[in-house]
């Protein structure tokens, strides 16, 4: 199926910024974002506290995995939800409930009755959630953008929103537990929600989809945005790898904490210091996608990307030293940011507005399910044979996946101007 061009020219980045709905949106993805992944941090370090040396990598993977697990099976449902319902209104509702979950955790820690199983239930409960909140995050923005020559731009920008995010989230995760708590983490995580459900409701949306789906349309629609994606070779290339990029990349940094006390001997402020490291690296990739888009093929940040991430973990996984590893993880951000952040804006540039939510739905599901393997697979893997081991598979991996990138059909079309 051929899909739909747009001959705007490309605009410079900062005519994002002019957009009203932009500066909202993205102003309280920021905050939204930064809360979230100060739970997930802060989540990692309680249930070391809670299960101790002894299985912690397994549960903390676990836990990961569950967050996640359910965005793999309804992902292309979310699509369809997303594309026959206002995605503003439903960005609302997982806020409200994102905001709920929080809120349960922080009541649970300040009556001291906190444990395992319970953190595993809210953490598959939030899974729920994300499946239609992660596409939806991104869905919309191809709606809320007034000027099409500012989609791509949009798109990059709002990636480079979980950079910052990395960097204020698990960066001050530690701290923020010995002079808060943990309950109070939570309280702060639930209050990043609100804020995100106020800039929605401020947003002016002018091209959401609201007439529903019947459900006999269900299939048709489905089957429609399957082979949308999977006919559209740029789409479908940019769905695979970021599946391999993410959940190879990505796996390293959900067992950080575990990393930071089995490798480096350290607690919660060196798991700060590693994060925020990795935080400051996605920055500077973000900034060099943005900066070099229009000089340098995406083939070719692609391929440099992963290699240098496949490399960087590679090293990480022989070194026993805190300045020599938080050079490395600043490093590894930085390459996973320039090939996650070109696949993603490639996948919104190169879809069709119609079926913006099937192709986000379909491509987190791949997302979702490559995060879960490489999340529950990196946990035991490293509960088995230890953290370093479980970076080295991963670099490995990640080589051999750059050296073919340059040979994979459908990479040209990563480049074509729409």
């Amino acid at each position: 199926m051929a899909s739909a061009t747009f001959e705007a020219p490309a605009a410079p980045p900062a005519g994002v910024f002019s957009e009203r709905n932009m500066r909202w949106y993205l102003g309280g993805q920021l905050v939204s974002l930064t809360g979230s992944l100060l739970q997930s941090a802060v989540l990692s370090l309680l249930i070391i506290k809670i299960v101790g040396r002894d299985g912690a990598a397994l549960w903390v993977g676990t836990v990961g995995a569950l967050n996640l697990a359910p965005g793999a099976i309804l992902g292309p449902f979310a699509g369809l939800l997303l594309d026959g319902y206002s995605k503003k209104g439903i960005l609302i509702m997982t806020g409200i409930l994102g905001a709920a979950q929080s809120a349960t955790l922080a009541l649970l820690v300040f009556e001291n009755r906190i444990t395992i199983g319970e953190i595993i239930a809210l953490a598959a409960l939030m899974g729920f959630v994300n499946a239609i909140d992660g596409p939806g995050r991104n869905a919309i923005v191809k709606d809320a953008v007034l000027d099409p020559r500012n989609v791509r731009a949009a798109s990059k920008w709002f990636t480079s929103l979980y950079n910052i995010a990395m960097l204020a989230g698990p960066g001050c995760a530690g701290y923020l537990v010995l002079t808060v708590g943990y309950g109070g983490t939570f309280v702060l995580n639930c209050l990043s929600f609100v804020v995100l459900v106020v800039a929605l409701l401020k947003m002016r949306m002018v091209a959401c989809h609201g007439n529903g789906l019947a459900v006999a349309r269900w299939v048709s629609t489905a089957n429609r945005g399957m082979g949308y994606v999977l006919g559209n070779p740029g789409i479908r290339l940019c769905v695979l790898l970021s599946s391999v990029v993410t959940g190879c990349g990505f796996s390293y940094y959900a067992l950080l904490a575990v990393i930071a006390r089995d490798m480096f001997g350290g607690g919660p402020i060196v798991y700060s210091r590693l994060a925020a490291s990795s935080g400051a690296g996605t920055l500077l990739g973000s900034f060099i996608v943005i900066v070099f888009d229009r000089h340098c093929s995406h083939r070719t940040f692609l391929a440099a990307g992963t290699g240098i991430l496949g490399g960087s973990l590679l090293a990480l996984s022989r070194t026993g030293s805190v300045p020599v590893a938080l050079v490395l993880i600043f490093v590894i951000g930085a390459s996973v940011m320039v090939s996650f952040s070109t696949l993603r804006s490639s996948i919104t540039h190169l879809s069709d507005p119609k079926l913006m939510g099937i192709v986000m739905g379909v491509a987190f599901s791949f997302f979702y399910g490559s995060m879960t393997v490489g999340y529950f697979g990196g946990g035991y893997v490293a509960n088995r044979w230890g953290c370093p081991f479980e970076i080295a598979l991963c670099g490995t991996i990640l080589i051999v996946t750059a050296a073919a990138i340059p040979f994979l059909p459908g990479v040209g079309a990563l480049d074509a101007k729409h």
